[in-house]
């Protein structure tokens, strides 16, 4: 755990408004974009679950960035046609939560990912 100073440091540099779920992904998959490892699954199970993901207590990383990674690309298609996903509404289990992906159309990976 950092201390008081450090915390005070860090929240100085960010501002007190915490970063959106789509900007922590950002952040997330740009990093390991870069070559970075992220080294605590549970914060990737975290920005998932906020982006209205199913991912289980037990979920590798690598079968978690997959759908982050679809899932930012999703978004960035909404925002580019600024209209609602095929698929959005609400799900059955999570009754606030959106369901990005629907059968009916393929997402494709950004190139050289």
């Amino acid at each position: 755990m950092p201390s008081p100073r450090t915390l005070a440091l860090l929240q100085s540099l960010r501002g007190n408004n915490p970063l959106s779920p789509v900007q922590r992904a950002q952040d997330l998959i740009i990093a390991i974009d870069a070559g970075g490892l992220p080294l605590i699954p549970a914060r990737v199970n975290d920005i998932a679950r906020q982006l209205g993901l199913e991912v289980t207590a037990d979920a590798q990383i690598s079968e978690t960035i997959e759908p982050i990674r679809l899932a930012l690309i999703a978004d960035d298609k909404m925002r580019q046609r600024n209209e609602p996903l095929q698929g959005e509404g609400k799900c059955k289990d999570r009754g606030d939560r959106i369901n990005l992906f629907d059968n009916s159309q393929t997402l494709v990976p950004i190139a050289g990912t």
